[in-house]
């Protein structure tokens, strides 16, 4: 079921912003298959080898993913994958959104830490009922 995918994604790149969530009882958490030894986006660049899979964006509301500089300080946008040049062009794109602060955190198994961090932005939605704001990494 996946060739005729894996065919159309070869050699492309595929900017993942999926989080691994479970929704119970009020609360948000990582599904347990992704909080060992792997995490979703790795799963996808699995499923996808010849696809280069660069996650970002899934640890920020939707509406500040396009409207960063909306903000009186600049938030971080963090992406990670596993090839060098698929992510300077996501980097180009996020700059072009209007992100300038950007923060390459590795390979695509560092994904697992933008999926917590995802998770950890619910709640911040639920106290703040806004969805206009973010994380910085200060450095």
């Amino acid at each position: 079921m996946l060739q005729p995918i894996t065919k159309q994604l070869k050699g492309k790149i595929l900017i993942d912003l999926s989080n691994p969530y479970i929704y119970k009882d009020g609360h948000i958490s990582l599904k347990a298959e992704y909080t060992g030894s792997t995490c979703l986006g790795q799963e996808i660049q699995t499923l996808l080898p010849d696809t280069n899979v660069v996650k970002t964006l899934n640890y920020i509301g939707s509406v500040m993913m396009t409207n960063s500089g909306e903000l009186s300080e600049p938030v971080t946008g963090f992406y990670c994958g596993n090839d060098n040049e698929a992510k300077e062009a996501v980097r180009d794109i996020l700059l072009e959104f209007g992100w300038t602060d950007t923060f390459d955190l590795g390979d695509i198994s560092m994904s697992r830490y933008t999926e917590m961090l995802g998770a950890f932005w619910v709640p911040v939605f639920g106290q703040l009922n806004t969805m206009h704001w973010g994380f910085r990494l200060i450095r």
